[in-house]
């Protein structure tokens, strides 16, 4: 089962002095193996004072230990009152973490502001790899190679647009649209063509595209979301991303992208049925 990143963010304190259950660890070990952005965070999280203030050292570890053992005899004594107390001072601490952790995350939403990107001279320092800017780098590990690798001089561009948003995790929305000359407009379609495409219909409700439009390649993952490529079969290109995790995204994507190169049936709202689906709600 993948979690989302919001909850093994959660769990990172806990996992990080060993007083999780082994299920849990399995499952934070396996998520850092494959999530970049969750990698980085609990990197930072262990160079940090943060993680002081969710530290268990070995003398609390013993006293919670010596609780349960009270709580046993207290158990057989059916002393209902002083069980209740035990369990209460136990859950004390997690019940602590949860309020500083909310208000963490609280702020983060309060203070996270949409960043939206239109100079296409800045075009490379947006697409994920090492020479990009730290916070797209990855984008969550989505293939971008459908997009162009840079912006050359028989290119004419004629939209373009980058959205970031990191209120918990990072979300990211981008177009580009570009008029070919005949000839590069046939090599950029074969190459697009010889991409190895994958399955999208289904995710997140889509069932195609707009008629005008004609499909020439796809990245899709069930979960982080869709790149692709469609053209108007005569000299244009339009590229898009849309990349979140969770199941939804907090952005408005019908602000940033026109609706005409969305999918069919595109739904990451928050409520959307693909989510409840996939969670098993």
């Amino acid at each position: 089962m993948k979690y989302p990143c919001n909850i093994i963010r959660d769990i990172l304190p806990i996992y990080h002095d060993d007083v999780c259950s082994e299920e849990s660890k399995a499952a934070v070990k396996k998520h850092l193996g494959i999530c970049e952005e969750c990698k980085k965070y609990y990197e930072t999280m262990c160079d940090s004072d943060v993680i002081e203030q969710f530290s268990f050292d070995n003398e609390m570890e013993r006293k919670k230990a010596d609780s349960y053992k009270e709580l046993k005899k207290k158990m057989k004594k059916r002393n209902l009152g002083i069980i209740i107390g035990v369990i209460l001072g136990s859950l004390g601490v997690y019940i602590v973490i949860g309020m500083f952790l909310l208000l963490v995350l609280g702020s983060n939403y309060e203070n996270a502001e949409v960043e939206v990107y239109t100079n296409i001279g800045d075009y490379e320092k947006y697409m994920s790899g090492e020479e990009a800017e730290s916070e797209f780098q990855t984008k969550w590990g989505m293939d971008e190679t459908i997009f162009p690798e840079e912006i050359t001089t028989n290119m004419k561009v004629q939209d373009y647009k980058m959205v970031y948003y990191n209120p918990f995790d990072a979300q990211y929305l981008g177009y580009l649209v570009v008029d070919y000359e005949e000839q590069d407009y046939e090599e950029e379609v074969n190459r697009l063509k010889n991409y190895q495409s994958t399955e999208y219909k289904g995710y997140y409700g889509v069932t195609g595209f707009d008629k005008q439009y004609t499909l020439v390649a796809m990245y899709a993952d069930e979960y982080q979301g869709f790149v692709y490529a469609l053209t108007d079969n005569e000299d244009t290109i339009i590229y898009v991303e849309m990349i979140f995790c969770n199941y939804f995204m907090d952005l408005d994507y019908k602000e940033y992208i026109p609706e005409d190169y969305l999918p069919t049936g595109f739904d990451a709202t928050v409520d959307n049925a693909y989510r409840k689906k996939m969670l098993g709600e």
